[in-house]
């Protein structure tokens, strides 16, 4: 098992540590957050080559749409799984990693008036807040997602493009990841995860 908080990681470098250890098999939590303006674009996302802005743009290994990432102003993560069970589906496990996350935003960011799906996302007051996308090699899966901030929310275009947190840094940010941090390697590789 391998756990890593890499809170001002330069892109791609942290999206490539989650793809490598993905592709070798390695069960892993990592947390993470950009030093710099970037955008990361799903696996799928047939937008890559449409967006026009000075930051990187990065590809993630796993699918999802596009997202704005900032220095401190939301929270990346990812994570390996391995699953044993044959009727599982998809939209299950999202449900319930979704549900497992709706616990942290209720318990450390008090929270209340939060919703989840079988996408993986999670809602405040009907805004995106939380964003998940998986990539599988068999039985073994990759999650990749990040969560944002309410005070940063901007939405943009509806369904293509998830969301961007481009504002203000968060005050408390180092305390809230690293709280995510404890809480992702409390929860993901527990009997009762999934």
């Amino acid at each position: 098992m391998l756990y890593i908080l890499n809170i001002n990681s330069a892109p791609p470098s942290a999206l490539d540590i989650d793809a490598e250890l993905f592709a070798c098999g390695v069960r892993m939590v990592h947390v993470f957050s950009f030093s710099q303006p970037c955008i990361s674009v799903g696996r799928f996302c047939g937008l890559e080559g449409r967006l026009s802005y000075s930051f990187p743009v990065i590809r993630r290994a796993t699918g999802g749409g596009v997202v704005m990432h900032a220095p401190f102003s939301d929270v990346s993560f990812g994570f390996t799984v391995n699953f044993s069970g044959s009727d599982i589906k998809l939209s299950d496990i999202f449900l319930r990693i979704s549900g497992v996350m709706c616990e942290f935003f209720i318990r450390f960011l008090s929270l209340s008036d939060i919703s989840h799906n079988s996408h993986g996302d999670i809602f405040l007051n009907n805004i995106k807040i939380f964003g998940i996308s998986a990539a599988r090699r068999r039985r073994f899966f990759l999650f990749e997602g990040c969560f944002l901030f309410p005070e940063n929310l901007k939405v943009l275009e509806k369904g293509r493009i998830c969301f961007y947190s481009f504002g203000k840094k968060i005050e408390n940010f180092h305390e809230i990841a690293l709280s995510f941090f404890y809480f992702l390697r409390e929860k993901i590789f527990t009997k009762n995860f999934l």
